[in-house]
């Protein structure tokens, strides 16, 4: 593989949510030719009612502005994203070099350094009904791909962390009634939310449910549960599942996925942002990681110039 090949980047960035965009600006700044991959831009800061502990923003800021201004910041600096699903990453040998090999559903392409910022994956309930829902779209994971319809008058929210609650008051905006269900009386967000939630006359938080079955029967949702709350559940228009989220990386080859398992170092790859970070996933740590892995790819150039 040659450096003057169409398809051959120094730097790959795989993912384009603040960490990913954070290396691609720092890169731009630093003048090192890369390209940047992602399949939605901003990642799961679309899915953000208000992100309230971002340095410059005293009143907080709805995560699809937040990543209305990351775009603008894009358009700047003439910074280009290449559109495409990730398949496979792997590492090859090329003439003599070690270099990465990306495999995207429409191209393939090589780097010297990759950097990976795919943040996480929804996790899924795993019960019976859950597929059938998904495909009718009348459940799904994520708050961006919900699209409001008039005929959505009922949400059934599944979770009780801050995401489940962000959800809920994001879709508080719309005319519905919104029913919060969690497994037990445990609140995982923070108090601000909870407050909020409450507060909130289009949201009820209802607890001890296990959710068994769900069908999808006269146009709605209806749920059986194997503990019976103390409130009975209604039937739903419409379900968003916020239970977890998992480390976004099944496209990484055998061997790549042992070593990422095992937290041993790569020569350079960069795993960056949420998709390392466990349980402190925010976006000013994700930010942060992005800058740091390229001073990093900078010091590597230079000593080899």
């Amino acid at each position: 593989m040659l450096k003057t090949d169409q398809n051959y980047n120094s730097v790959i960035i795989v993912g384009c949510g603040p960490a990913g965009i954070a290396s691609a600006i720092q890169l731009k700044r630093s003048n090192i030719d890369f390209k940047i991959i992602c399949r939605k831009f901003g990642g799961i800061a679309n899915n953000a009612n208000k992100i309230e502990n971002l340095l410059g923003f005293p009143d907080g800021i709805s995560g699809q502005s937040f990543v209305s201004t990351l775009k603008q910041h894009f358009e700047k600096l003439s910074i280009h994203v290449t559109k495409d699903n990730i398949q496979n990453v792997r590492k090859v040998i090329e003439n003599e070099n070690d270099l990465f090999h990306i495999k995207c559903e429409n191209g393939e392409y090589y780097s010297k350094f990759l950097i990976i910022a795919t943040g996480t994956a929804p996790k899924k309930l795993n019960i019976p009904g859950e597929k059938k829902l998904w495909e009718k779209k009348r459940l799904n994971y994520e708050m961006y791909n919900f699209t409001y319809q008039k005929n959505i008058k009922t949400i059934a929210i599944i979770g009780s962390g801050d995401a489940a609650y962000d959800y809920a008051l994001n879709l508080s905006k719309f005319p519905v009634k919104i029913d919060i269900l969690q497994r037990s009386k445990e609140v995982k967000c923070l108090f601000l939310l909870q407050k909020r939630a409450q507060d909130n006359s289009n949201i009820t938080i209802i607890n001890n449910i296990k959710l068994q079955t769900m069908t999808f029967e006269n146009h709605k949702i209806k749920i059986k549960t194997t503990r019976r709350p103390k409130k009975d559940l209604q039937d739903y228009d419409f379900m968003i599942v916020a239970v977890g989220r998992s480390p976004n990386i099944n496209f990484l080859s055998e061997d790549l996925h042992k070593t990422y398992k095992k937290s041993k170092k790569i020569p350079n790859l960069y795993i960056i942002g949420d998709v390392r970070n466990k349980k402190y996933r925010q976006i000013s740590i994700a930010m942060g990681d992005g800058v740091k892995c390229v001073m990093e790819i900078m010091e590597k150039i230079r000593k080899k110039s």
